[in-house]
């Protein structure tokens, strides 16, 4: 049986304040949380019978499931303009925000990406190029909120976040500065991106995409030991690229030469 007290986790899980208080967050739509499934511990799902069948796919045991009757109308609950149930409640992963571990292989560092879009399609690209870890600085855009989660479609629960505050922004670029691992920095003054041999994504590295409309912090930029650009064709273009349009094609760079 649904409760009242149940009607009110999922709804108080829109806002930012909730999610962080209870580490809590929730997904919609067999795809999503059929890919979540097995990656994040389940509190709570609610669905008619058709759409629990994503349980079989999965060997992970929520703590709750709560079976509805078909006619469930699930608007009041979603974050979705049309809802699709199942609807889960997750718990998030437990992260260290003043001490990271220092990356293994090739991971970004976000600063201060705030639209949720962008966030969302970094997270699914990053996925697609093999990326398994993300580091955010104070200012990013939560991760776990229902836009974020819906448009990385599944892709969360293969790239770990991990959101640093200051202290731990300042580790992990003092770590990598300690070890003289490559940092790249997305910077318009770089060195062509298309004409800079790359670290493989199979090694310790880090790529820095910056804020949309200000760029990498003036704080992190010393940290940069390689500056990289794409370059653009021809004189009439834009000032500046979409920074998740931006990341794809760094990525795609990264891959490329990984392969060669």
């Amino acid at each position: 049986m649904l409760t009242h007290a149940d009607k009110h986790l999922i709804r108080s899980l829109k806002k930012k304040s909730e999610r962080d208080a209870l580490n809590l967050f929730p997904a919609e739509g067999p795809k999503v949380v059929a890919d979540l499934l097995p990656a994040f511990r389940c509190r709570l799902i609610i669905g008619d019978e058709s759409s629990l069948k994503v349980l079989e796919r999965t060997e992970s045991t929520p703590e709750r499931i709560v079976t509805m009757p078909n006619s469930y109308d699930y608007k009041s609950l979603s974050n979705l303009i049309t809802a699709r149930p199942p609807i889960a409640i997750f718990e998030k992963p437990e992260t260290d925000p003043e001490n990271p571990a220092p990356p293994s292989s090739l991971s970004l560092l976000l600063d201060s990406i705030q639209d949720p879009g962008n966030m969302g399609t970094i997270i699914r690209t990053a996925h697609w190029f093999g990326i398994r870890h993300i580091y955010t600085s104070a200012g990013t855009a939560d991760a776990y909120q229902p836009k974020v989660v819906q448009s990385t479609m599944g892709s969360l629960a293969q790239v770990r976040l991990h959101p640093l505050n200051e202290k731990g922004l300042k580790v992990l670029l003092e770590n990598m500065h300690k070890e003289n691992a490559p940092v790249y920095g997305a910077l318009l003054q770089g060195y062509p991106l298309f004409e800079t041999a790359l670290t493989p994504i199979e090694k310790p590295g880090l790529l820095i995409m910056g804020n949309e409309g200000r760029g990498i912090s003036n704080s992190i930029t010393p940290y940069i030991n390689r500056a990289v650009t794409i370059i653009p064709a021809g004189d009439n273009h834009p000032d500046s690229l979409n920074v998740a349009i931006a990341t794809a094609i760094f990525l795609a760079e990264f891959s490329r030469q990984s392969k060669h």
